[in-house]
């Protein structure tokens, strides 16, 4: 399921348990446990899609904490570019 779908299944069986809640005074314990499983499936579907901007994050913070200055990230990367011999020489 995507995020979307997940998130709108939360909504209805959060309106369900409310209904149910308001008209018999307690909810069901089936719509408690989907409910409890859709809350575990976009957790899960959120760290999925959360990770990879966390690392990418990460990364870029580390390659730029190593340049102290804006020289420092033109000179790092126009140094990236060159050939390894040439890099060899400085």
């Amino acid at each position: 399921m995507t995020l979307v779908v997940l998130k709108m299944k939360k909504a209805e069986l959060r309106d369900q348990m409310d209904a149910e809640r308001k008209y018999h005074g307690s909810v069901d314990p089936e719509t408690f446990i989907e409910y409890n499983e859709v809350i575990r499936d976009l957790r899960r579907a959120e760290s999925r899609l959360l990770k990879p901007i966390v690392i990418s994050l990460l990364l870029l913070i580390l390659t730029i904490g190593g340049c102290y200055t804006i020289h420092g990230v033109g000179k790092d990367l126009s140094t990236w570019s060159e050939p390894y011999v040439e890099n060899a020489n400085r």
